[in-house]
């Protein structure tokens, strides 16, 4: 379960770059409130701010289940591809493509609560 975690912190690390980028090239100051900001560059914002918020629910079900060695082969499969989905639910909303983004983003919250209640199950 460590890989998946690795991997899901380093994706989300990476994706405040390039907005960020942008946002220093048109006005130099990361915090300004830049009106000329293109959409895409709100979306992926936005994109990132979620994958934000939904990090700490993945870290912390696949850590219960590393800690209490109830991981499976199946729950690593589900913990890779909350990693997979979250790219896709970064590139879905930067491209503004709203049904994809939400299935990408619900296969990403399936996954968790799958590896959540799977442990669950193992533990108790």
């Amino acid at each position: 379960m460590y890989l998946p975690i690795l991997l899901a912190c380093l994706i989300t690390m990476m994706m405040w770059l390039p907005y960020l980028q942008l946002t220093v090239i048109l006005s130099g100051d990361p915090k300004s409130d830049n009106r000329t900001t293109p959409a895409w560059a709100r979306r992926l914002q936005q994109a990132h701010y979620n994958a934000v918020e939904n990090l700490p629910l993945f870290i912390g079900v696949c850590l219960v289940a590393e800690f209490t060695q109830s991981s499976t082969p199946l729950m690593i499969s589900a913990a890779m591809m909350y990693c997979i989905v979250r790219v896709a639910h970064y590139v879905f909303y930067a491209l503004g493509i709203p049904f994809l983004r939400t299935i990408a983003f619900m296969i990403g919250w399936l996954s968790t609560l799958y590896i959540g209640a799977m442990t669950l199950i193992n533990i108790t």
